[in-house]
């Protein structure tokens, strides 16, 4: 990990160097965005687990074009990832209407994407970053106590993104929608002690789309649709 972040340093002192760049900041849309838990193992018979809306995921980037066709992408976002409990059915089989459990994780992520040009500012990325965990807590069936978990927890995880998106560019400013997914290559904790959920064999899976806005700080800078006439 420590060299991962050496590298992701040294890429980001290379392209200030150049000048070609742009920087904005980024933000996703909480109630299009998902944190898709699987894999996961119950630890309390009838129990289950499901998908959450409402997670935020926000930060600062910086661009800078490589070539015409390739565009390199570092990001420094906060996200709030959350996993949701599903109690059993009532003994008549309505579902459980009351306050459900849930976790809920605080994460620092370093993507460094790169993004290839498709055509008329339609484009694909992927990459990888890592990603730190500064909180974990746990909310009990009622709400009342939250419990923090972080040391039961991994601190810090290598994730993989895969996404598309548009840009439309004026002289002076980016706009960029994107949609994106994410997650981590290892499981979320390495001791299986947690109420509810084995954590030890589950992932959280990001997805989610984002709205980008940069300022280009050299009139040089472009991003044209590249003409495959040429």
């Amino acid at each position: 990990m420590k060299t991962i972040l050496t590298t992701i340093f040294l890429l980001c002192v290379t392209a200030l160097s150049f000048g070609q760049i742009a920087v904005g900041v980024t933000a996703n849309l909480p109630m299009l965005s998902l944190s898709l838990p699987s894999d996961f193992n119950i630890n309390k018979q009838g129990w289950n687990y499901g998908a959450k809306r409402g997670i935020l995921r926000v930060g600062a980037y910086y661009t800078m074009p490589l070539n015409k066709f390739i565009t390199l992408q570092a990001e420094l976002t906060y996200k709030k990832e959350l996993i949701a409990l599903r109690p059993p059915l009532n003994e008549d089989g309505t579902k459980y209407v009351d306050d459900r459990p849930f976790y809920r994780f605080h994460y620092l992520e370093m993507p460094l994407l790169l993004q290839c040009e498709i055509k008329n500012g339609y484009y694909i990325e992927a990459g990888l970053g890592p990603k730190l965990l500064l909180q974990a807590e746990y909310f009990d069936v009622r709400k009342t106590n939250r419990n923090n978990v972080t040391s039961d927890f991994y601190r810090t995880m290598l994730d993989y993104h895969i996404g598309i998106g548009y840009v439309s560019e004026t002289p002076h400013m980016l706009l960029c929608f994107s949609v994106r997914y994410s997650t981590s290559f290892t499981p979320l904790a390495p001791h299986n002690n947690m109420p509810f959920l084995d954590f030890t064999s589950g992932k959280s899976h990001y997805l989610g789309l984002a709205l980008n806005i940069a300022y280009k700080l050299n009139s040089y800078y472009r991003y044209k649709a590249p003409n495959y006439l040429d």
